[in-house]
């Protein structure tokens, strides 16, 4: 009967174990990369993200936000605790969930909860916590910076609970530049340590303004949008943003623009500006372009790229109407207030000179109906206006000047007394509450009476 009982025992021990090994195996095995055993847990991502639908990629996700929530304290599990907070030793920090210790406070810094998880620093190495403090992305990287691909109003998912959905969907759209601690090399993770972009750049920079990324590699330098589709193709010395809707792309030491994947002005330029005024209705289209050739020079360049100025000043100043005299749909008239040898001049938009205003440089300017103008320059210590005969006239500080639009009352008794000349304009003495002067449409400047 012993003996019996000896060799079943010593037949089943070794099932037992081997039984338990396979089984541990068999876990990493049809997780299929989505959650990580311990080894995939100390290296930098190698497993790529799969291409799957987002509901796919949100049920992965729940399973992981439903795991975390089951918290681990001692030798029990809190389930759906509160949010557990930081807790300092020293100069060192570490997790807690009310008076419970969840991780030891060994971390040089643990930055807030954000995507469903806890970026900190390690043995000066970056890596994320998940809620509960249990390692989601290994402390391996020199730099761990978190985005989003897009703004979680514009994923629709099927769940069952509104609240639970927005904070699993900020983990499915969560990713992460990251370096390389080893190569030093960039690279982009989701919020499994699960690769998006390979570590092969040299370079990459987040934009969370405008939404895009900067790409370098090998000395070239791209443009990609959170979703990592490209915007500008990875060719060029040097991109930059200009004015929102374009982008200044260098090679070979010259200066060009791109818009939609299209160079709209040649690379011929050491640096060039699109400008879209206020008053335009189409928003995409530049009204001109201010560029320079080199040294300090700068030109002007109408919409279709064709020179107006040439690159001969040291400044080149767009000039609008007197505010309530251009408005979007309205006429959208400008001029230009240009720099050279010291002396300030104005021209209008085909290059033709109007008036020289010497070491005062014109703002804004008020058009008559006559065709002549009145130019204005706000400065801090006084205001500077010429009138249509290219006479300088200096006021007080504080002065301010109101259009027609705002005194409808006052313009019809003001426009009888002077034989039906139309009022344009007053100028108000903002400290001694008083109008001082008034301008009317034949370009006239008369003191108040």
């Amino acid at each position: 009967m012993n003996k019996f009982f000896v060799i079943v025992l010593l037949y089943l021990i070794p099932s037992f174990i081997f039984g338990q090994i396979e089984n541990n195996e068999m876990v990493d095995q049809e997780v299929d990369g989505h959650f990580f055993s311990e080894k995939h847990n100390k290296e930098i991502a190698s497993v790529k993200r799969p291409d799957k639908s987002l509901q796919e990629h949100f049920d992965e996700a729940y399973q992981a936000f439903n795991s975390d929530r089951n918290v681990r304290v001692g030798k029990g599990i809190k389930l759906h605790p509160p949010l557990p907070t930081i807790y300092k030793e020293g100069e060192m920090s570490g997790l807690k969930l009310e008076n419970d210790v969840l991780t030891p406070a060994e971390f040089e810094k643990i930055n807030y909860f954000e995507a469903q998880s806890w970026v900190a620093k390690k043995d000066g190495k970056f890596g994320a916590l998940n809620y509960g403090g249990e390692v989601a992305i290994p402390f391996v990287y020199s730099n761990l910076f978190q985005f989003k691909e897009g703004q979680i109003s514009d994923y629709q998912v099927r769940h069952h609970n509104p609240k639970e959905k927005k904070e699993v969907l900020s983990l499915v759209i969560s990713r992460y530049v990251a370096q390389d601690a080893a190569t030093q090399k960039f690279g982009i993770i989701d919020g499994f340590n699960r690769l998006v972009l390979p570590f092969e750049y040299d370079k990459i920079e987040i934009n969370h303004d405008y939404k895009y990324l900067t790409v370098e590699k090998n000395g070239k330098v791209g443009i990609l949008d959170f979703k990592i589709k490209p915007i500008v193709p990875m060719e060029y010395e040097q991109v930059k943003k200009s004015n929102r809707i374009f982008w200044a792309v260098t090679q070979n030491g010259k200066t060009g623009l791109l818009q939609d994947e299209k160079i709209i002005v040649p690379l011929e330029y050491k640096f060039i500006n699109p400008h879209i005024l206020p008053c335009q209705k189409n928003k995409t289209v530049p009204t001109f372009f201010i560029a320079s050739k080199g040294g300090k020079a700068i030109g002007l360049l109408n919409q279709e790229g064709l020179s107006v100025l040439p690159f001969e000043y040291q400044n080149i100043r767009p000039m609008l109407p007197i505010r309530g005299f251009s408005k979007p749909g309205n006429d959208c008239s400008y001029l230009f207030a240009v720099l050279k040898n010291e002396e300030w001049k104005v021209f209008d938009k085909d290059g033709k000179e109007l008036v020289s205003s010497g070491k005062h440089m014109m703002r804004e300017f008020l058009p008559l109906k006559n065709g002549k103008t009145i130019f204005f320059e706000f400065a801090t210590d006084q205001q500077i206006l010429i009138d249509p005969n290219g006479k300088v006239l200096e006021f007080k500080k504080h002065m301010l000047i109101s259009t027609g639009y705002e005194f409808r009352d006052h313009k019809k008794n003001l426009e009888q007394k002077h034989q039906g000349k139309i009022l344009l304009a007053m100028i108000f003495d903002q400290p001694n509450r008083k109008y001082t002067h008034y301008i009317l449409d034949d370009g006239s400047i008369l003191e108040m009476e």
